[in-house]
């Protein structure tokens, strides 16, 4: 909520002049992370009792 106009201000100048001055916007670039490996990624098995919607909110 308090970056907000800073943020805006950053965004504002990406899309008008396609760089922004009034902040370096390197650091908040999601590429900084190394890619993730499907492959550790644990999953949950889905309840019966929840037909398969393991996760989600009930309805």
């Amino acid at each position: 909520m308090l970056n907000a106009p800073a943020t805006g201000e950053a965004v504002a100048e990406l899309v008008v002049d396609g760089e922004a001055r009034s902040t370096e916007p390197a650091p908040f670039d999601p590429a900084r992370f190394p890619p993730m490996d499907p492959a550790l990624l644990r999953t949950r098995p889905a309840s019966a009792s929840q037909g398969g919607r393991a996760g989600r909110f009930p309805s």
